[in-house]
């Protein structure tokens, strides 16, 4: 068993629902940081979703949550959820910075 840290994701929302990380095959990871940060010039909904494994049910984390302009959203509720080999995050928010962090345990 291997524990990796490292940065899932990072980057620029879209403004319709995408995958921004996928867990690698024979692997478990757990989210332990996420931050998103409307940098632009008005208000902007944030959605955040998981989906915990393989053709699993996809789970609504945040539902449409306005980040005003300037401000930086720490995102507790995906703290220390996990993620089975396939499992993804998916999040939608127009322009909104983003960057995600967590423990990667690979087996195998």
């Amino acid at each position: 068993m291997a524990l990796t840290i490292l940065n899932f994701a990072d980057g620029n929302l879209a403004a319709g629902l995408a995958v921004i990380y996928t867990a690698p095959a024979l692997t478990k990871a757990v989210i332990r940081s996420a931050s998103f940060c409307n940098a632009t010039a008005g208000p902007v909904a944030l959605t955040v979703e998981l989906m915990p494994r393989t053709a699993g049910t996809l789970r609504s984390i945040v539902n449409a949550r306005t980040l005003a302009a300037n401000e930086t959203y720490l995102c507790p509720e995906l703290i220390n959820q996990v993620l089975e080999a396939g499992g993804t995050i998916q999040a939608s928010g127009l322009n909104l910075e983003y960057s995600v962090s967590g423990t990667q345990v690979t087996n195998g």
